[in-house]
């Protein structure tokens, strides 16, 4: 009696733990002349994961005044204490707002000048929490104190595009490279280089992946664009850990590099592509209706793809995890809702979670986004409490 009993309690035990909500996600790690390979399984670790939004504040719109507070969005950023910085690109200048939604300051304004801007592109913190401006207009990056007071600033030697890391002495971002001599929109190649705070090139690495597009030239103006889900680099950096990740994104594999540009870990797993289907084809056709007629020739001399893409975006947040914003798309009723992978900081599969709200920066607990209100056509951007449930 007393080994049935036993062998029964052992067999309970071994049901609950099969029901419970972790799955038997087997992660295998192998280390090959010192690069960590990190290949996890189909399902994630934690498969009933979920994850709502819960909206805390709002930025934009009128003041009491009726004055407008974000004329268009751009770039944004949001430090350690919750202040909110966001690139106005009709104001030429950088918003700061308090968590509450306070306004604090403006940083810059429209000029040539020491700490002002022509185009302000990418913004982004220093650890130190310093405030790196880059300006695709004028070709320079300036640097701010948090307060707002300009520090320095200096001129591009080459044609650099998005920001993918800074540090506290320099700042890695993408170069495309061509031959010398040749169609500026042939022979491209993508690479990415570190850059000191005073403008020298540290170092450069990586020959990765630029879309590939169509040109029409039509009274000396030519215009490019690429097919959808054409196969190219995605980048995102993680302040934190200073490192930086990388795919090509019709492969579910993420290279991860170190701050001197070598890879120490890649991290993949089995996935299958969706089909291009006709009604995705449909849908890319109806948005070039009413558009003038050499975006149309483009459009219809396109090889249209048998596959999507594997991941749109890449991002990371302050736990050191990295999400994917996959091109997964299912319908909820009226709301489409799309799939994110994450990953925590070690590169295991953790969660996959279906999200109808798109993070654009994820801090403390808390999610920030864009949103266009579609009646007034004002901007906002918008903070979430992110409520986790398994």
């Amino acid at each position: 009696m007393k080994t049935s009993a036993l062998i029964f309690a052992l067999s309970l035990a071994l049901i609950l733990i099969s029901c419970g909500k972790k799955s038997e996600n087997a992660v295998t790690v192998e280390v090959i002349d010192g690069i960590e390979y990190v290949h996890n399984t189909e399902a994630p670790a934690n498969p009933l994961k979920t994850l709502s939004f819960e909206e805390e504040l709002a930025i934009g719109g009128e003041d009491d005044e009726g004055n407008i507070i974000l004329f268009e969005a751009g770039f944004l950023i949001v430090d350690e204490n919750e202040n909110i910085y966001i690139t106005d690109r009709r104001d030429f200048n950088i918003k700061v707002f308090d968590k509450k939604g306070t306004y604090l300051r403006t940083i810059g304004a429209k000029g040539e000048g020491p700490g002002e801007f022509q185009y302000i592109g990418y913004i982004a913190f220093l650890p130190d929490e310093r405030l790196l401006v880059m300006d695709f207009q004028a070709r320079r990056t300036s640097l701010f104190e948090p307060s707002g007071e300009f520090i320095s600033s200096h001129q591009w030697t080459k044609w650099y595009s998005q920001l993918v890391l800074t540090m506290n002495s320099s700042y890695f971002v993408q170069e495309r490279v061509r031959e010398a001599g040749t169609d500026p929109f042939a022979n491209q190649k993508l690479k990415i280089d570190e850059i000191s705070l005073d403008g020298k090139e540290i170092r450069s690495f990586g020959n990765f992946v630029l879309a590939e597009s169509r040109r029409v030239t039509q009274g000396g103006i030519t215009i490019g664009m690429s097919a959808p889900h054409s196969p190219r680099s995605i980048f995102a950096g993680d302040i934190r850990n200073q490192c930086i990740f990388h795919c090509v994104n019709n492969k579910y594999s993420i290279e991860v590099y170190d701050s001197h540009g070598n890879i120490f870990r890649t991290i993949d797993r089995p996935y299958d592509p969706l089909p291009y289907t006709r009604e995705d084809k449909k849908e890319f056709l109806a948005r070039s209706e009413g558009r003038p007629d050499n975006i149309k020739k483009l459009v219809n001399g396109m090889k249209f793809p048998v596959v999507k893409n594997i991941a749109a975006r890449m991002l990371t947040d302050d736990q050191g995890n990295l999400w994917i914003r996959t091109n997964e798309v299912r319908d909820e009723g009226e709301t489409r809702v799309i799939a994110y992978d994450v990953f925590d900081k070690d590169g295991d599969y953790d969660s996959k979670v279906w999200l109808e709200i798109h993070p654009e920066i994820i801090l403390k607990g808390k999610m920030y986004n864009h949103y266009t209100d579609r009646e007034t056509g004002y901007a906002f951007i918008k903070r979430y409490r992110m409520i986790w449930s398994d």
